[in-house]
């Protein structure tokens, strides 16, 4: 095996790492888009050759180019880490090459898949989960594996889409196993349930894995879809001000997030809220609707936060430096976890491929979260089934105090996939 001076650095100071193939030990097949012999641009590896990951991220949407952007950085930070470590089969990982904006908007999406498919060998990102549906087709007839920033239970089906986190229907699901057991305990009973969402892939997924668990335990249940934007529905705030349900599920951003309950509360609702992971920013506790948020609102999470003590996040912590603590941070860097897992068992495989790394994902082994996530492969048509819950805290840098460690609810626990939530 051939040590480059990178590799024996890390030998000799204990890094662990990535792979231990090279190129000596890895061919590349012919034709395959987004790999060189040649170093990356500002290579950290002089005598690797080169991996192009591509980014489709949303620079320009009203709702979460705040979010994407913390996100890609996370991501280019893991990445860094994983050169650092020798890179993967004799190969660094370029991570900034080729970042394009979608907008959080299909069209823009499949624009920038096109301009960029040849450039790339797989998608490290691609912002959310209606652009990445519509973008399936194409990604099959390329043979191109994605990484999405979105956890639709979609990708659940989907062949060429590598999954990370529990999805939002069984968020949803856990969350309100979660209120029905917890809030009692608090002297608050939970009898009805509103699901106020996006339409499609996000928000109609977290509707649906509502509405399963509310009728699992026998709670009314109800639904209205708002679009996109600064300016929900009012018709959507008026239904939470005159039904009055016990809990609303919010699946929308954060500008809508604040909106809906800021002026849901002026309007005298005193429910409860758990809101859908992309909708939360700890800004909005420095909003109009602050003390609303602290009194009345829980959200789930994909993972544990920023500052838990495990050698996941102290890599990430170490490889962002100075940053302004966010749980999106550990969002973007999560996602990165099965990309290298899949990267370094096809590169075991003796070729680089898509092939090789299709082949990798659909016979996937288990990943390593190093305590970021629970370990292990869910199965097929199954998926992660776990998640977190914590309740709107402005004495927390991210906002929201931990309620409690990963959990999977009896309503997930029990559920079976046969399509996406959002599909019935």
């Amino acid at each position: 095996m051939r040590t480059t001076g990178a590799l024996a650095l890390a030998l000799a100071v204990g890094l662990p790492l990535s792979s231990c193939s090279t190129k000596d030990q890895v061919s590349v097949k012919e034709g395959t888009p987004g790999i060189t012999e040649k170093a990356c641009p500002n290579a950290v590896n002089k005598d690797n050759g080169c991996i192009y990951l591509g980014f489709l991220t949303d620079q320009s949407s009203t709702s979460f180019k705040a979010t994407a952007a913390i996100g890609t950085e996370a991501q280019r930070a893991f990445w860094h880490r994983v050169n650092l470590q020798g890179g993967i089969g004799g190969y660094d990982i370029d991570a900034t090459s080729h970042v394009l904006d979608n907008g959080y908007d299909p069209a823009k999406n499949l624009s920038a898949l096109r301009a960029s498919k040849d450039k790339v060998f797989a998608y490290a990102q691609m912002f959310g989960s209606k652009p990445t549906v519509e973008a399936l087709p194409e990604l099959k007839r390329e043979s191109i594996v994605t990484v999405p920033v979105s956890f639709t239970s979609e990708w659940v089906f989907a062949e060429n889409v590598l999954e990370t986190a529990a999805s939002y229907c069984i968020e949803a699901m856990n969350g309100i196993d979660y209120a029905v057991e917890a809030f009692p305990k608090k002297g608050f009973k939970v009898e009805s349930v509103l699901a106020v969402h996006y339409p499609g892939d996000y928000g109609a997924d977290a509707a649906g894995g509502a509405r399963r668990a509310a009728q699992a335990h026998g709670l009314a249940f109800d639904s209205i879809a708002v679009a996109p934007g600064l300016k929900p529905s009012a018709e959507a705030i008026k239904k939470i001000i005159e039904t009055r349900p016990s809990l609303v599920m919010l699946s929308v951003g954060p500008p809508d997030t604040a909106t809906i309950v800021g002026t849901a509360s002026k309007g005298g609702f005193r429910g409860r809220y758990i809101g859908s992971n992309p909708g939360w920013s700890p800004a909005l506790l420095q909003t109009p609707a602050g003390p609303a948020f602290e009194k009345q609102y829980w959200q789930a999470t994909v993972a544990r936060e920023f500052a838990t003590d495990s050698p996941g996040h102290a890599a990430m912590r170490k490889a962002l430096k100075q940053v302004a603590p966010s749980d999106t941070y550990v969002s973007g860097w999560i996602l990165s976890y099965p990309l290298k897992a899949a990267l370094e068992q096809a590169a075991a495989s003796g070729e680089l491929s898509r092939q090789s790394l299709l082949e990798a994902i659909r016979r996937p082994k288990p990943v390593d979260y190093e305590g970021m996530l629970p370990p292990g492969d869910p199965g097929p048509r199954r998926g992660p089934r776990q998640s977190t819950i914590g309740h709107a805290d402005p004495s927390q840098y991210s906002g929201i105090r931990s309620g409690t460690d990963f959990f999977e609810g009896p309503t997930s626990r029990k559920f079976s996939f046969d399509k996406p939530c959002y599909a019935s």
